[in-house]
């Protein structure tokens, strides 16, 4: 029997990671939902500017609903960065 091993360069560190993702302008996508046991909303956004002035405007952390965010477009690490100091989540999440 022979075995063999296959050595592939992974990204040696946060930087290469965004190197790679970062050029990639694919649009991102923001949808928040928002329900309780009666209640469904949900709202969509294409900017981090519109989202943050969504939150900025309505309470997220209201004990009488919850919250669901929703992110299609995880290659741009800057604003799953900014997400994460945000809402005090690690960005590989």
């Amino acid at each position: 029997m022979h075995i063999r091993f296959h050595n592939h360069r992974l990204a040696s560190d946060e930087y290469d990671l965004q190197l790679i993702s970062n050029g990639d302008n694919r649009p991102i996508v923001f949808n928040i939902i928002q329900y309780d046991e009666a209640h469904y909303t949900e709202h969509n956004f294409n900017s981090l500017s519109e989202l943050n002035a969504f939150l900025t405007t309505t309470s997220c952390s209201s004990k009488d609903y919850c919250t669901w965010m929703n992110i299609e477009g995880i290659h741009r690490t800057d604003i799953l960065d900014e997400l994460s100091n945000r809402f005090n989540f690690h960005a590989l999440t």
